[in-house]
């Protein structure tokens, strides 16, 4: 795992956004990008928190989770989140200009994996495989339900429903592996034959 700067997350919001503009320039996409990451500077309440374990606990021990473990014991439980205060602010968006909602939501989740990457970089090492959510790769969103028994995720302000979705809504739960080396990959995931992204020849997360 590498260290962003600020110029990745431009690009990351852009991916978040699919504007790419060395096809189709557009500055008023540019303008909300901007103006969104300065919004999200002032008002997210960023947190994390975090757990080591140097036992598969039962419930990751079955794939995709031994594929993404690729042999590491040791790995962290980790929980992220902006905080309430960005789901408000897309709310009260999305009823006066829904355009610049649309901006604002996908930079919010740029910037939470911006800031988690950073965080994870600086705190937990840097020789760490990506971050694996539930959800990714075949495995099920319901794990977080699980998971969530391992780490006290009410500590940062996050609560999770049976469904599987998080409050606030910009928030992450996932796993992290220790001197870990599985990369990324299209093999296992859900939607990859209706992937825009692969139609393309990109990927979501490269």
């Amino acid at each position: 795992m590498s260290l962003r700067n600020y110029s990745d997350l431009i690009n990351l919001c852009y991916k978040y956004i699919r504007y790419d503009k060395t096809k189709n320039e557009d500055l008023n996409i540019e303008k909300y990008v901007k103006s969104s990451l300065d919004e999200l500077q002032n008002i997210s309440q960023f947190k994390y928190i975090y757990s080591e374990y140097t036992d598969i606990i039962p419930i990751l021990n079955k794939e995709p989770y031994i594929k993404y473990f690729n042999g590491s014991k040791n790995y962290f439980l980790v929980a992220t989140t902006l905080g309430i205060l960005i789901d408000k602010r897309i709310n009260q968006l999305m009823k006066i200009n829904m355009p610049y909602a649309i901006v604002f939501n996908s930079c919010a989740a740029a910037y939470l994996e911006y800031l988690a990457d950073n965080y994870e970089y600086n705190n937990l090492g840097k020789d760490l495989s990506y971050r694996f959510c539930p959800g990714y790769g075949g495995s099920s969103v319901s794990d977080l339900l699980e998971l969530s028994k391992y780490l006290k995720i009410s500590s940062i302000g996050i609560e999770i429903f049976d469904s599987g979705m998080m409050l606030p809504e910009k928030s992450m739960f996932g796993i992290v592996a220790k001197n870990g080396n599985e990369k990324k990959s299209c093999d296992s995931c859900k939607i990859s034959e209706k992937c825009e992204y692969k139609k393309e020849g990109k990927t979501c997360y490269n």
